[in-house]
């Protein structure tokens, strides 16, 4: 697909979507290796979540850009013939890629990705000595909790391949850390490393505050020096750093200045991710929301300058635009998030003669404005319809309102099986937690229909977990972190514990960002302009 449409950009879309789906997870205490023991029962399902789908598929490229694509396929090509109408396993494999490769540590590397759980975060620092600098890994957890971090003396190491651009020479070099340290020659001139080159690569990159700030400054003054995916590891690199404590915050925004001339669409996705994770966390601090809300829309608002509301005109049109297209409806959904006044105005003054490829957007920005007369008016279009495309964008919409009692309404819906399919119950439960108003409502919406919903998923018990995981996980206080673990004591049931486990660690992570990062942010804020 990548050879034969190379603007659509297929292996990107892999990095930004599935790569970071995986960290996502893999970056929590509560992960599993990518290998597990397949005899045991309870392990099944382990098969078929992120690690085994999203993490598989990154390792396998972080192989292929290891070995180099042609190579890469070659040796899957070999394999395939060779075991072909017979079993196999990974070391048949790892044996086929040694073999044509030519590198002897291809089993010890891969098997230390497969059956080791996480990934690690590998530390660049400039030495005393020019050119030369410090490597350092570990394995990169994002806890609250104290004894659950990584130690020093943790064992855990990772086989990696570091990829590197400099400064001045962007041409990609490859040096193996095989150990937790080593002191490497990368460069002859003082100046900023770039690691992971392309995002190709399954680790995240911590770099010394001095190079950050040169890289920074290089970039405002020419924002095209770096490809569009390094610009995004650095931007996603920085922000969950910094979530652990290992860098400030104001570092990591004062990098950020160089996006409001950003038109690359990944890039700025996983930028705006970021400040609705934030937005999330401090919506109920008065004295910091609005500020950080300008501040964001002080990234998006120039998008819709520049794209506008409205890029349709005939479809081919379109399609040439598309990504432009996507760049626009990606802004227009932020500024909706953020509650820009303009945004949410025109989202309800052209929700009804919308284009379909941008109507979710906008309905969602119609349904925030709109009296409870219009909301009911959208329900039954919702139950009318047997589109299950605009199904799903009417049911999205309806959770985004701001009235806590439509909010409710739709929560009891949710177990009504002659309004809300049985198989769509879970998706309105999780659309109502994700609102801005929502999450606490939810959770409480579960606990108190404990019994019902877990009857209703019987057949598919782990599908419960998920709902527990996603609904509990956008709790964010202390006192939510006791209800839920109260709630896990209540109903201790081995198919439940992931989801709970799960749902407590993501409010701890929230609870110990704003620990960690919200007085830096206050002060960055007020003195930003």
């Amino acid at each position: 697909m990548d050879k034969h449409f190379p603007t659509w950009r297929i292996m990107d879309q892999l990095s930004y979507t599935v790569t970071l789906s995986a960290m996502s997870y893999d970056q929590m205490t509560v992960t599993h290796p990518l290998s597990v023991p397949d005899e045991v029962v309870q392990n099944i399902h382990l098969l078929f979540d992120h690690i085994s789908y999203d993490k598989g598929a990154s390792i396998l490229s972080m192989l292929m850009n290891t070995l180099g694509e042609d190579l890469f396929f070659k040796c899957i090509q070999n394999y395939l013939k060779t075991f072909a109408y017979s079993n196999a396993n990974s070391h048949d494999l790892w044996f086929i890629v040694k073999n044509e490769s030519q590198i002897d540590n291809i089993e010890p590397m891969m098997k230390a990705w497969t059956h080791q759980p996480g990934f690690p975060l590998i530390t660049v620092q400039k030495s005393n000595k020019t050119g030369w600098y410090n490597v350092h890994q570990c394995r990169f957890i994002v806890t609250s909790d104290e004894k659950k971090r990584v130690k020093e003396d943790d064992p855990t190491v990772w086989i990696v391949p570091i990829v590197y651009i400099t400064a001045s020479d962007n041409k990609p070099k490859l040096v193996w850390l095989n150990g937790k340290d080593d002191y490497v020659n990368l460069s002859t001139k003082d100046e900023w490393v770039k690691i992971n080159h392309r995002f190709g690569y399954y680790y995240r990159s911590h770099y010394d505050e001095e190079s950050i700030v040169q890289l920074s400054r290089d970039l405002m003054s020419n924002n095209s020096i770096l490809h569009p995916m390094d610009k995004l590891s650095i931007i996603s690199d920085l922000m969950t750093v910094a979530r652990i404590g290992r860098l400030n915050i104001s570092t990591a925004f004062f990098h950020f200045e160089y996006l409001k001339n950003e038109t690359d669409l990944y890039v700025i996705s996983e930028f705006f991710s970021h400040l609705k994770y934030i937005h999330r966390i401090i919506r109920d601090m008065d004295d910091i929301k609005t500020k950080f809300e300008n501040y964001s829309i002080g990234f998006s608002r120039p998008i819709i300058d520049r794209l506008g509301y409205d890029l349709h005109s005939d479809r081919q049109t379109r399609l040439f635009c598309f990504p432009f297209r996507l760049l626009q409806t990606l802004a227009i959904s932020t500024n909706i998030a953020f509650e820009e006044k303009e945004t949410l105005d025109r989202a309800r003054t052209s929700f009804k003669k919308i284009d379909p490829d941008i109507l979710t957007t906008y309905a969602c920005g119609y349904v925030k404005l709109s009296t409870d007369k219009e909301w009911e008016q959208l329900l039954q279009i919702f139950i009318a319809t047997s589109d299950p495309i605009e199904k799903e964008i009417y049911r999205i919409a309806l959770s985004c309102s701001k009235n806590v009692l439509m909010l409710e309404r739709l929560l009891n819906m949710s177990l009504d099986p002659t309004i809300i399919p049985l198989q769509d119950s879970r998706d309105v439960i999780l659309d109502v937690s994700r609102s801005p108003f929502g999450a606490n409502l939810a959770w409480n919406f579960i606990k108190q229909n404990w019994k019902k919903i877990q009857d209703q998923m019987s057949d598919v018990p782990h599908s419960f977990s998920r709902l527990v995981a996603g609904a509990a996980g956008r709790l964010k206080t202390l006192s939510d972190f006791d209800d839920v673990k109260a709630c896990m004591a209540r109903n201790n049931i081995e198919f439940l514990k992931s989801g709970f486990e799960e749902s407590l660690e993501s409010i701890g992570n929230s609870i110990y960002w704003v620990s960690k990062n919200v007085m830096e942010l206050r002060s960055y804020l007020d003195s930003y302009r």
